[in-house]
């Protein structure tokens, strides 16, 4: 193994070696050279090969000087390459400005060329860079009048990184489903064409949007997909490490942290190598995200105050911003909520309209996690409302996030029109042969109109399943809602609790939140399933009995369940069963055990083909003998009975070993 390691250390450094040698001979054959014609072909060979190295300062001088030489001579095609290369060394440098403005003057002298090829690569250059630096409008622009010129140019490489482009252009504005659509076709027009690096892109850019819409599996089929492709050519090194950077996220994004991490830190060495400090700001913030949430506080602001670092170097608000809110995350992590409400206030008020929505989020955030800490409580919830509704903003586009597979689809409608096409020359070819025959002509139009009405049937059918998502995503984001108000409304509990120091008003408001608790859990459930009109009811009983044991903490008794895993039960009569375990839990842990005598609940729930049966008992001291539920004035009790008339069940309450509650209601 060592041996192998040893060679292939040698083979790299040889290649490397190799690499130099050439671009030093080239150096000198360029010193000494006299004439205009030699001179200008052996700089423009040296720039080729420095090319690679994208932002080196060395490299930067003979850009410059294959301008300046192209200008002294005349040769308009070698000072347009020249503002090409600075363009691309800048975008990777993160000097937006000085990218734009040398992709713009390229394009400029390609008017002066009149090489539609050439030009065609500037304007694809351009947009790429106004992408990399979010200018997405511009970009798309550009991109526009590119695919115009384009039309006359079928066969070339730049078709391919044009519809990339192309799907960029989509995937910003929104669109994944055309996006993706554009990259299959970018990946399809490479490979025909035998382009190395235009499919590596292609497949880069579907792995990422897959990320996006959080198809995780989709994503890293692209992505391994794109760094195998790329490893065929040396000279797509850099979408390589950018695939091992969006890995890193999509892994992150699953909460598989070791392997996120590992993915990050492959992408980080070589952003260093190649001074790429744009993605190495990212990555390292991303780094100290990871860190932050695995509870690591010390080592997320390392990495965070290295990449605002770099970020403040470029001068790049976005990468500013996201650094900041990691390094002010961490700070609070490790309770230094001083460090990071100073970080906070270097926000100005006017600059916050300008965050991007993550930004915002951890804006509002922090702001709520250092108030609740400090124990301002009004403060905290004046930001949280304020993140509640950013939240709620989101949840409502979401919706439009909702892609499926689209690949699959993108086949699907490609193999449907071949069919279509091979079936209407069948068709035709029958028509012309069935003339002979009304037997056979009948058959024809007995064929079409099936076919007609096939159709039909998956127009509508289409048509319902989309609405039937629409309302699905609808329900969705009324339950968020509801948990969000009720969430609000909890904070205000816990605030007017402040106000009192009688011991029975807190009990009394302690018993309130856990009402809303149970309410609020139910919608929080049918937020997070597929399926909104189903929760499962251990689940769901689980969070009951431990917000109850939770606020009365008394740890002699024991709560003991037997529901099956598998059993749903419908939203509407969850509710009713919530406050009703509610309520029996409540009043068992406050009059079943005086004195924190041990004791035990339980709670079990049966199914029969019509109907539901809940069992509520415990081990206590039962109920007074004189006890009336038509007269008796416990609240808890009335609102059992009140439930269960609303659940259309009947009520059987018994005193055997403490108290019996048997509660039996149709499923309907």
């Amino acid at each position: 193994m060592k041996k192998m390691l040893l060679f292939l250390f040698l083979i790299v450094s040889l290649f490397t070696y190799s690499q130099q040698a050439k671009i030093d001979s080239l150096k000198q054959q360029y010193k000494l050279l006299k004439g205009p014609k030699d001179k200008l072909d052996a700089l423009n060979q040296l720039c080729d090969l420095l090319k690679r190295q994208k932002n080196d300062s060395v490299s930067i001088f003979y850009f410059n000087e294959l301008i300046e030489m192209g200008n002294r001579h005349d040769s308009i095609k070698y000072v347009q390459k020249g503002y090409d290369l600075l363009a691309i060394a800048n975008k990777f440098m993160g000097d937006s400005s000085q990218a734009i403005y040398y992709g713009k003057k390229s394009i400029e002298k390609c008017e002066k060329i009149d090489d539609i090829k050439r030009k065609l690569y500037a304007y694809s250059n351009l947009s790429a860079i106004y992408s990399h630096f979010r200018e997405f409008e511009k970009s798309k622009d550009i991109l526009g009048e590119a695919i115009q010129l384009n039309k006359n140019i079928v066969n070339d490489p730049i078709s391919s990184v044009l519809y990339s482009n192309l799907g960029i252009a989509y995937e910003s504005l929104g669109d994944n489903e055309k996006a993706i659509k554009s990259y299959l076709m970018a990946s399809k027009i490479a490979d025909e064409q035998g382009s190395v690096r235009a499919k590596t892109m292609a497949l880069f850019n579907i792995g990422y949007i897959y990320m996006i819409i959080k198809q995780p599996v989709k994503a890293e089929e692209y992505l391994f997909k794109a760094i195998n492709e790329s490893k065929k050519d040396k000279r797509n090194e850099d979408y390589e490490y950018y695939s091992y950077y969006t890995l890193g996220t999509n892994f992150g994004n699953q909460d598989k942290h070791e392997i996120a991490i590992k993915y990050f830190e492959m992408a980080q060495s070589y952003f260093e190598k190649t001074n790429n400090l744009l993605y190495l700001s990212n990555v390292l913030k991303n780094i100290g995200s990871i860190y932050v949430n695995v509870d690591k506080p010390k080592k997320a602001i390392s990495y965070a105050k290295k990449a605002l670092k770099i970020a403040k170097k470029l001068e790049n608000k976005y990468l500013i911003d996201g650094a900041r809110a990691t390094l002010i995350l961490a700070y609070i992590h490790t309770k230094k909520f001083n460090e990071a409400e100073i970080l906070l206030n270097t926000i100005k008020e006017k600059s916050i309209s300008e965050l991007d929505i993550d930004s915002k989020i951890d804006y509002y955030n922090s702001h709520y996690l250092i108030n609740m800490n400090k124990g301002l409580y009004q403060k905290a919830l004046n930001y949280y409302l304020q993140l509640d509704d950013i939240q709620d903003s989101i949840a409502i586009s979401e919706k439009d996030m909702n892609v499926n597979d689209i690949e699959t689809k993108y086949q699907t409608e490609k193999k449907e029109k071949e069919n279509l096409q091979l079936k209407a020359e069948q068709v035709e070819q029958t028509l012309i042969l069935e003339k002979e025959t009304k037997q056979k002509w009948y058959l024809s139009l007995g064929l079409l109109a099936s076919l007609f009405t096939l159709g039909v049937f998956g127009i509508y059918y289409n048509r319902n399943k989309k609405q039937k998502g629409v309302i699905e995503s609808l329900q969705k984001e009324l339950h968020h809602r509801i948990k969000n108000n009720l969430s609000i409304i909890d904070t205000f509990i816990e605030i007017a609790k402040e106000e009192f120091t009688d011991k029975k008003f807190i009990s009394k408001l302690n018993e309130l939140q856990n009402r809303i608790e149970s309410i609020n859990e139910v919608h929080q459930q049918l937020y997070q399933n597929q399926d909104v009109t189903q929760l499962k009811l251990k689940k769901y009983i689980d969070t009951i009995a431990q917000n109850v044991q939770q606020s009365i903490n008394n740890s002699n008794i024991e709560i003991q369940q037997n529901i099956p895993d598998s059993v749903g039960i419908r939203s509407d009569k969850s509710f009713p069963i919530g406050l009703i375990i509610n309520e029996f839990l409540t009043n068992s842990f406050k009059y079943a055990f005086p004195s924190n005598q041990l004791g035990s609940i339980n709670i079990n729930f049966k199914t029969s083909q019509k109907h539901y049966q809940l069992e509520l008992s415990d081990n206590g001291i039962g109920l007074p003998e004189d006890f009336n539920i038509e007269t008796t004035e416990s609240f808890g009790m009335r609102v059992i009975k009140l439930l269960t008339e609303q659940l259309k069940g009947t009520f059987f309450l018994e005193n055997i070993n403490g108290v019996q509650l048997t509660i039996k209601f149709p499923k309907q």
